[in-house]
């Protein structure tokens, strides 16, 4: 129904707010009210400008305000329309949306529009107003269709202009290649946006595009390439932001501070504090407002589901590190529930610390699934009326066993018990993958002619890996006694040359095992209380199935704990790995 006089005004009373209004109104049914909005566009163009502003500003998408877009094309008023700062970008990229609905060439007009009148001097409104038309048509379109026309602001003369142009370009095409290409323009800031512009990208390509970026001469070039790397996962950017944090000029100190309050990743905080000392006021104030991003961040930082670690350090005697003689030090780790699949996680969401220190240079490899494997568990004899915690041990890992894997149960006489005869040595190891078989080995009571003392039972356990049937077999030790006697020189020989894991866990102290492990430097547990002796079981098993491995080069040689916690928005979790000392 057309409005009354009395409800609109006479033209010279409506105002700006009542014209929003009115374009609310406009739905099917009510010509009128369109025509009022036609005729005014006509009769008192400023008040129909200033209403249009206003509903622009002020109005969600309605059949009104699209009548209203259309209206706004038709008469080549929406483009002068969208340089008012007035108009809220987002407002002004949705006014560009509803106009693409209706001429789908409106977006690509736009961009010519504003190319030409940086270029050509056509329009000198559109000209000065051109960052802010890009940031709605960066918001509003789907780039890909306005390239050509970036592409020629990326000749003009406006540096600003042209580094916008690269930035939105890059966002939208997220190619490496054309990335590569801007880093040889004298402008930094166009390199900068290039850089910037593959943030998220995950390819090979755009990570040599970065690491190359971290030897530019400009301060925003380097430090957007270590964000980018640390948003890939790249741990190589820990280590080069704290140097950035020591260049001798102050920017590059400030991006230095910049890029850790952007990760909020707590191994900076020793560095960001040092930079609140800072001689100049500009990294002072960056480094302030980093430590408060650093402490937001790592109140929020356990999230996600807690998981369960393993560590195991894998020594290899004799390597050192090219730049000194600290070692190399390689730690294989499985994250996860037993026979669970474990998440796929990347380097910088490891984090290490070396008796407390951080260490912020190391390496991650990232392995397949292993194979089918043999697995040997060790223990005393069983068969005990209550049952012991290591065979609570052994059916906990039982239930995540994969149906590959093949294991047996090999008992062993305790040195208060008089052993059976020695097995002969070309006896065969029975291996199944049968789960109810092997529940039931590790609960019955094995007969002492079955047994042999510990040093025979591994000697046995062993003896036939070169021919194992079924991928590499792994011994888990288990004493809950102390053991007598060394192991001779055959066997320390054997164990070290193991292809598979062997590794060793007593619930008491144990002299002549922890010399055992000491000499052919393989992983050595003490577990106390039951429950510790469970979960050192499962562990074991679970270090089977490792994919990670951690390279780094020591901090100290007298280090003796190495931390290893893994934060991802997945799961948490923490394991600690004990450090031998040097061997003599």
């Amino acid at each position: 129904m057309l409005p009354s006089s009395t409800s609109i005004g006479k033209a010279g009373e409506l105002t700006p707010a009542g014209f929003a209004r009115l374009v609310t109104e406009v739905s099917p049914g009510t010509a009128g009210n369109q025509r009022i909005v036609e005729d005014l566009l006509a009769s008192d163009p400023d008040l129909f400008y200033r209403g249009a502003l206003e509903a622009l500003r002020t109005q969600e998408e309605s059949r009104g305000l699209r009548f209203l877009v259309g209206l706004l094309v038709a008469n080549d008023v929406l483009e002068t329309l969208l340089c008012e700062t007035f108009l809220p970008i987002e407002k002004a990229a949705a006014a560009v949306r509803i106009a693409v609905q209706i001429d789908p060439m409106a977006e690509t007009s736009l961009a010519r529009h504003v190319a030409d009148a940086v270029t050509a001097g056509t329009h000198p409104l559109l000209a000065a107003s051109a960052s802010r038309l890009l940031d709605v048509l960066a918001r509003a379109s789907d780039v890909s269709r306005i390239l050509p026309s970036l592409s020629r602001l990326l000749h003009s003369s406006d540096v600003g202009l042209r580094s916008k142009a690269a930035l939105i370009m890059g966002r939208s095409n997220r190619s490496a290649v054309w990335a590569q290409s801007r880093m040889n323009d004298r402008d930094p800031r166009l390199r900068a946006n290039a850089i910037e512009g593959l943030w998220g990208v995950g390819t090979d390509e755009a990570h040599e595009v970065m690491l190359s970026a971290l030897r530019d001469a400009d301060n925003r070039v380097v430090g957007n390439a270590l964000y980018g790397l640390y948003t890939m996962g790249d741990s190589t950017c820990l280590a080069e932001t704290v140097k950035l944090a020591a260049h001798p000029v102050a920017v590059f100190r400030a991006t230095a501070a910049w890029v850790m309050g952007e990760t909020g990743d707590s191994r900076f905080r020793i560095t960001v504090a040092e930079l609140l000392r800072d001689e100049h006021p500009m990294v002072r104030s960056r480094a302030l407002w980093a430590v408060a991003r650093i402490r937001s961040t790592t109140a929020q930082a356990v999230t996600g589901q807690p998981w369960r670690l393993s560590s195991l350090l894998l020594e290899t005697p004799g390597t050192s590190a090219p730049a000194g003689p600290k070692p190399m030090r390689h730690v294989q780790v499985a994250v996860g529930a037993t026979g669970v699949a474990q998440p796929p996680l990347r380097a910088i969401e490891f984090m290490l610390t070396e008796d407390g220190q951080p260490i912020l240079n190391y390496r991650l490899t990232v392995r397949p699934s292993p194979p089918a494997m043999s697995v040997v568990f060790l223990f005393p004899r069983g068969g005990m009326a209550e049952e012991p915690p290591w065979v609570t041990g052994a059916l906990a890992c039982l239930a995540g066993k994969r149906p590959s894997d093949v294991w047996t149960y090999l008992p062993w006489m305790p040195a208060g018990e008089a052993a059976g005869p020695a097995a002969p040595e070309n006896q065969e190891i029975s291996f199944t993958p049968n789960h109810e078989a092997l529940a039931d080995s590790f609960r019955r009571m094995t007969e002492r002619a079955e047994c042999s003392d510990m040093w025979q039972t591994l000697w046995r356990a062993l003896r036939g890996d070169a021919n194992v049937a079924r991928g590499r077999r792994h011994v888990i030790v288990f004493a809950s006694e102390q053991v007598g006697g060394v192991a001779g020189h055959g066997l320390v020989a054997t164990v070290g040359a193991a292809r598979g894991i062997v590794q060793v866990i007593s619930s008491v102290p144990n002299p002549a095992l922890e010399n055992l492990c000491a000499k052919t430097r393989i992983g050595y547990t003490h577990a106390a209380a039951p429950q510790e002796v469970v979960a050192s079981i499962e562990q074991a098993y679970l270090n089977l199935s490792a994919r990670y491995e951690l390279s780094y080069q020591t901090l100290s040689q007298e280090a003796r704990e190495l931390k290893i916690r893994i934060q991802s928005p997945a799961g948490w979790g923490e394991t600690t790995v004990a450090i031998p000392p040097p061997a003599a």
